[in-house]
């Protein structure tokens, strides 16, 4: 189950994330999803080259 999260962002992150999002036919709070996925995904990529 989705957990809400309350975030504080600087307005001009905020304008980036919405520039990217609607470039990518998303809205923000599922580019800010994406966007978490994919830097969990390369950390622990990472995480196991270093093994």
């Amino acid at each position: 189950m989705a957990v809400k999260l309350l975030l504080r962002v600087p307005p001009e992150l905020r304008d980036a994330l919405q520039a990217e999002a609607e470039q990518n036919c998303r809205s923000v709070n599922g580019h800010v999803i994406y966007l978490l996925r994919e830097a969990v995904r390369r950390d622990r990529e990472q995480r196991q080259e270093v093994r």
